[in-house]
């Protein structure tokens, strides 16, 4: 166990630690005090990408701890100013003009019996005019025994270099702009493609300037927060799930997608960037965030831009895997001299909210200095299992910044597509690993518009290593942080040939993801012909393992199991199944899932009947049970002249339908003479809204008919068909199929005026139900109108028709209706 004394300020803090790389403490402590010394307040090593990008404090904010007795919870926010019930401190605040404050960690518990969460509930960020004295207010601050910490807040450079270049590397992926890309062929992330390509049971939180979730390589593989996804679609940033409600109780309101904690620089910012506080919308416009994300994750094998190293592998297969998902987090964005930086308090925040809500590693591509929150925040992430990429800086010098010389932060050099050391890169033993960082092609957004660009940096780096980490998780869910960070650490690619002069100042070398995994077991299986289909769809699983397994567990999804090494599974339930493999082989077990993977559907169209007189048309419901969420329906409708009764067709409606407020109802084709229909539903086209139809049962559209004066009575069937190629359809977000489809009928009365009127008095009541006993018990009278007396529209007239006026009589029973008993 170390102790080591950080200086940042007006405060001193001690960080406990007995981690494995406790050994950075000694460097980032001598650092510290000699920074301290020479500056009166902490320093770090410039990690700009430009000559123009300078770290700078923030004016007009200030991160404060307050002590244990005062009560966050009890502040008062309100008409832009801040109390928090101590007189002492509330002078100071209204002194200042303190008009926000923001709590750093509004997940912790002030009440929590544990230490560390107690003590980070406490953590504010106050907002206030930018000509205030920033040492003035610290000071009166400290001074009234009940704030702990004051501390300036540092606004740091992204790490980034505009770049141009192009390398060639093995197409694997049909992405086209991969003959653009080199680095994840050369840290093997392509050999490692064959077994695993990257699961969306791992996660990475951006922490950057946010991210571009639109873009057609990222926005499938968006993290989507399930318990802010209220009506369960999985869509990106779905205006509908907006509510202003925080439905999963994490103390963050609509968090769908990660968060914007973003809250400025005391500055002004680049024209169009957005700067207004703390919100649930983690765009980026600067483009930094974009393109780190899609290093570490694009959608790979897509026909689309480029691919990630960890982004699964889409196309037309029958299978697709969806990649790694991507946490949004915005901590920054563009200043008013068009560079890049993030606020470091902002940064602690979703540091923090990355690791209660289940990231796997954390991409950090930008420069740092020593904050309270940031350490507390690094410390609990670590804790919990979070793997850091840092990006080491583009400084050329040996000299890394406060967070790098932290233990268990993954501090990442820069190498070129040679594994020389990018000309930009900072170095040093603090230094862990490296990885390619120069002339890299990937996502951006350039102002909010979705592109692709090159850049170069250790920012570029970072998500290589992060990409890396993120394919061992994916293959070996049950792998530590510790473990995999050791791993990727020490099957390094060794690089010292190509850097006489850095021996031991690149880390390990470079990340060789291939290597990584080369000793791991591995469990990997194949599966066909069809992955979607009905009822009774069989699927032939075959093992793909390399290694010799000596036994295999196969879990199809439905509670059914295997013990076989190459099993064939028939589905008799719908479902979206995941099928899990674990294979026994001489290194181990090893474990492949493929969630999602087979869709098996049942669902129905039709089978409704409405009625109705000559006089008065009729209105047929077209139903559909669906056991997934529907996007679109096509129904191409027959209504041909059957049994002497002939129809017109009316017009359609959904009013009162649950497609009542889909964006495209239309006729796409009316033909009286065929009389045939063709009438397209769909939904989510208005920009940000699903509006996906639940799953359920229930009238999709109504038809309203006339009926031909020639018609007699008697019911006449509406199928489905083919109308201008165009056959029944039905897509949902797992793909198109045709159900099943059952004919709907309209039914024409003839004589019936008066539903359940069988003894012709032109009413129905008591006196029916004693019509129809004597008929049908004691050969009394027939009914005038047998449509009438078929009360139950059972097409006969019995004795379920007197149960049915009883029903209705006495006990509020559904209203009669007319019958069709000459059918």
């Amino acid at each position: 166990m170390r102790t080591a004394f950080f200086y940042n300020n007006h405060i001193k803090y001690q960080a406990l630690t007995s981690s494995p790389f406790s050994s950075k403490l000694v460097a980032v402590a001598i650092m510290a005090v000699l920074l301290t010394l020479c500056y009166g307040e902490t320093a770090f090593a410039v990690d700009d990408g430009s000559p123009l990008a300078q770290p700078f404090v923030i004016q007009g904010q200030l991160e404060i701890r307050f002590t244990d007795e005062v009560t966050v919870n009890s502040a008062v926010r309100s008409f832009g100013r801040v109390s928090v019930s101590s007189p002492a401190v509330d002078a100071v605040l209204s002194t200042y003009a303190v008009s926000e404050m923001y709590s750093v960690f509004p997940w912790r518990d002030e009440t929590s019996t544990n230490a560390a969460e107690r003590r980070m509930s406490k953590y504010e960020l106050l907002v206030f005019p930018v000509t205030v004295d920033l040492d003035i207010m610290i000071d009166e601050l400290l001074a009234t025994g009940k704030v702990a910490t004051a501390e300036k807040i540092w606004a740091v450079p992204v790490m980034e270099l505009q770049g141009s270049s192009a390398f060639g590397s093995q197409a694997t992926p049909n992405d086209p702009s991969w003959n653009l890309q080199y680095a994840p062929a050369l840290i093997g992330a392509t050999s490692v493609w064959d077994v695993e390509n990257g699961s969306d049971t791992a996660k990475i939180g951006v922490t950057d300037t946010g991210v571009n979730y639109l873009h057609e390589d990222l926005k499938n593989q968006i993290w989507v927060n399930p318990g802010e996804d209220i009506d369960n679609d999985g869509e990106v940033y779905d205006l509908d799930d907006l509510n202003g409600i925080d439905d999963d109780g994490n103390g963050i309101v609509d968090d769908l997608i990660g968060y914007d904690f973003f809250t400025g620089f005391g500055l002004p910012l680049f024209p169009g960037e957005e700067g207004g506080g703390p919100d649930s919308d983690p765009n980026d416009f600067n483009g930094h965030g974009t393109h780190v994300a899609g290093i570490a994750a694009a959608v790979s094998n897509n026909a689309t831009g480029v691919a990630g190293i960890a982004g699964g592998w889409g196309g037309s297969q029958s299978y697709s895997s969806r990649g790694a998902r991507i946490m949004c987090l915005r901590i920054g964005g563009t200043a008013d001299d068009g560079n890049g930086y993030v606020n470091l308090s902002n940064a602690a925040s979703a540091f923090d909210y990355a690791a209660r809500m289940g990231a796997d590693v954390m991409n950090a591509s930008w420069g740092s200095s020593g904050l309270s929150s940031m350490l507390d925040a690094i410390n609990m992430a670590a804790d919990s299992g979070i793997s850091i990429g840092k990006a080491a800086g583009n400084a050329n010098n040996s000299e890394g910044d406060w967070m790098n010389l932290l233990p268990g932060v993954i501090s990442v050099a820069s190498v070129n597509s040679s594994d020389i050391r990018s000309g930009f890169s900072s170095f040093g033993d603090w230094v862990e690993i490296s990885a390619p960082g120069s002339s890299i092609y990937a996502t951006y957004s350039s102002q909010y518009t979705p592109t692709y660009r090159y850049l170069s940096g250790t920012s570029m780096a970072t998500p290589a290593y992060c990409g890396a980490f993120l394919l061992v998780k994916s293959l070996m869910p049950s792998f530590t942080r510790v473990e995999i960070d050791s791993l990727l650490l020490a099957t390094a690619d060794n690089i010292d040939a190509q850097n006489p002069t850095y021996v031991g100042a690149l880390g390990s070398g470079r990340v060789n993801v291939a290597s990584a995994i080369a000793d791991l077991p591995v469990a990997n299986f194949s599966a066909g012909p069809v992955l979607s289909g009905t009822l009774g769809l069989t699927v032939d699983f075959v093992d793909l393992s390399p290694n010799s397994p000596s036994s295999w567990l196969w879990s199809f999804g439905d509670g059914a199991n295997s013990t076989m090494q190459n099993p064939s599974h028939t589905y008799s339930q719908p479902g979206l199944f995941t099928v899990t493999l674990e294979a026994t082989e001489p290194r181990g077990v090893g474990f492949e899932q493929a969630k999602r993977m087979v869709f098996i559907h049942a669902d129905t169209v039709g089978g409704d009947s409405g009625s109705g007189l000559l006089s008065e048309g009729v209105t047929v419901p077209i139903a559909l049970h669906n056991d997934f969420l529907v996007k679109s329906i096509i129904l191409p409708l027959s209504y041909a002249d059957f049994n002497g009764i002939s129809l017109v067709f009316d017009s359609f409606s959904t009013v009162g339908l649950q497609t009542q407020d889909w964006d495209v109802q239309s006729l796409g084709l009316n033909d009286p003479v065929g009389k045939e229909l063709l009438i397209t539903l769909q939904s989510d086209l208005i920009a940000g809204h699903s509006r996906y139809l639940q799953p359920g049962d229930g009238p999709i559209v109504n038809l309203h008919f006339s009926f031909d004066p020639s018609s007699d009575p008697g019911a006449l069937p509406i199928t489905t068909t083919t109308v201008l190629g165009d056959v029944l359809l039905v897509e949902t977000q797992q793909g198109s199929y045709t159900p099943s489809s059952t004919p709907s009928l309209a039914i024409m009365a003839g004589c019936c005026e008066q539903a359940g009127d069988a003894d012709n008095s032109g009413s129905t009541n008591i006196a029916d139900v004693t019509f129809l006993i004597t008929r049908i018990f004691s050969s009394g009278p027939a009914p005038v109108c047998a449509d009438a007396a078929d009360a139950d529209g059972s097409n006969s007239v019995n004795i379920s028709d007197v149960t049915y006026l009883i029903a209705r009589i006495f006990s509020s029973g559904p209203a009669p209706v007319c019958g069709s008993t000459g059918l």
